[in-house]
């Protein structure tokens, strides 16, 4: 049973002097008219501090990264992944999210994070990546042949 804490309190009231207040210490949270059981929820409300249980303070463990580039790449797996964009642009018609979703991306974020990052120490390391159509970015320029 999670329960809410004097600071829960004094932000709600901050927030809205007008209303009642619903979160007052030490009553049970309720969420849609059940307790609050774990999940998203209690965990946004337990890293602002306004969750307890059975006095105690919630303590949430990231899982992950907030970043959000995510998970880092190794150093290996940056190297094995300008290959597969060398291998990919040099095909006719090639774009940026065809790579991507060819090397099993769900769109072409990571890989102009790759190329901004990375993109200048692979290109020394590897060669730089064949010219493809639609790039304007500087970053990217440096990097493409021609």
């Amino acid at each position: 049973m999670y329960v809410w804490t004097k600071k829960a309190e004094r932000e709600y009231r901050e927030r809205h002097p007008h209303r009642k207040n619903e979160r007052k210490a030490g009553t049970v949270v309720m969420w849609e008219g059940k307790e609050l059981g774990t999940g998203t929820i209690l965990e946004g409300y337990a890293s602002r501090g306004w969750v307890a249980e059975h006095g105690k303070k919630v303590v949430i463990v990231k899982t992950g990264p907030s970043n959000r580039l995510g998970r880092p790449l190794t150093t290996a797996e940056q190297g094995r992944r300008w290959l597969k964009l060398m291998k990919y642009f040099a095909m006719p018609n090639m774009t940026v999210k065809d790579a991507a979703i060819a090397i099993g991306l769900k769109s072409a974020n990571p890989i102009n994070d790759l190329i901004a990052m990375h993109g200048k120490e692979l290109a020394a390391k590897y060669g730089k990546l064949p010219k493809i159509k639609g790039v304007k970015k500087s970053y990217w320029l440096e990097v493409m042949e021609g």
